[in-house]
């Protein structure tokens, strides 16, 4: 998961409110600095994280504790995770 932890250690680090109004502020800076293959990779790996069946508790200390998101998503992670995804496969 080495492109999905660079977008969002990079992009959701701990000051992450300093650099957009919000979580889709931030994933379209990323999309206007990334090219279409990095985000496809980190699409992919949103993939394969998704179809792990994870429960909601898991998904959060995954995104913190091994991908260094600092973004707490107000509803459930996987939805968060897939809209992350769809903006970013809407962007290609």
């Amino acid at each position: 998961m080495n492109a999905l932890r660079d977008f969002l250690s990079a992009y959701f680090h701990e000051d992450w409110p300093d650099d957009g109004s919000d979580d889709r502020a931030i994933v379209a800076a990323y999309q206007r600095k990334s090219s279409a293959e990095e985000r496809g990779r980190v699409c992919l790996e949103l993939a394969r994280l998704l179809s792990r069946g994870l429960d909601d508790q898991q998904l959060r200390r995954i995104l913190l504790d091994d991908l260094g998101c600092y973004f707490s998503p107000r509803g459930s992670a996987a939805q968060w995770l897939a809209e992350v995804q769809d903006m970013l496969r809407r962007a290609e």
